[in-house]
């Protein structure tokens, strides 16, 4: 069952002064990276840079709701195709 609890939410997008922000906010901060590309060159920066998931942008309500749930309770998130 899930609980609420309190969390915050970044949204980001692909410039580099961004990225460069959220890397000196800490160990706490969980990442979930929400895109349209699904090709192993990005997945693969995105875990690099430590992502804690990976969301399609064509990604359902519901899908989002979970992987956001799933990152914030710790664990790793990816879309289906990415998986494959």
């Amino acid at each position: 069952m899930f609980t609420m609890t309190s969390a915050s939410i970044v949204l980001v997008e692909d410039h580099a002064i961004l990225r460069e922000g959220l890397r000196a906010l800490g160990p706490n901060l969980r990442v979930l990276v929400l895109t349209a590309h699904c090709m192993d060159e990005y997945i693969g920066a995105a875990l690099n840079a430590g992502a804690d998931g990976y969301v399609l942008k064509d990604a359902s309500r519901a899908e989002l709701l979970q992987a956001i749930r799933s990152v914030i309770a710790g664990q790793k998130y990816f879309s289906k195709p990415v998986e494959a």
